[in-house]
């Protein structure tokens, strides 16, 4: 999914470190997110994630693993991959299959 405004993303490593950003990049699989802090992001992190789609509708919680992370200009990038599964996998679903139609 790739929409006019990029989901709004925090991501918390074990240790509590925060990384926040926009999704670039989001599909069932995972997402790639342009951070404007990374926190102590490193590859292989299990992390919890928050996506926020839009100021009045709900977060959206998520585990994944962290895939890479990298500069990218003046910014970073990371790559995530889900690993949760239940209600909240079905809300990602749905969230990236409503933006596709």
């Amino acid at each position: 999914m790739q929409g006019p405004e990029p989901l709004t993303i925090w991501i918390e490593t074990a240790d509590g470190a925060i990384a926040r950003g926009r999704c670039e990049v989001v599909s069932e699989e995972g997402a790639v997110v342009r951070l404007s802090s990374a926190g102590l992001l490193a590859a292989a992190d299990s992390v919890a994630v928050r996506i926020a789609v839009s100021a009045s509708d709900p977060i959206l919680p998520a585990t994944a693993r962290v895939l890479w992370v990298r500069s990218e200009g003046d910014a970073l990038e990371c790559e995530v991959a889900w690993t949760h599964a239940g209600p909240e996998r079905d809300q990602l679903t749905y969230l990236v299959t409503a933006a596709i139609d």
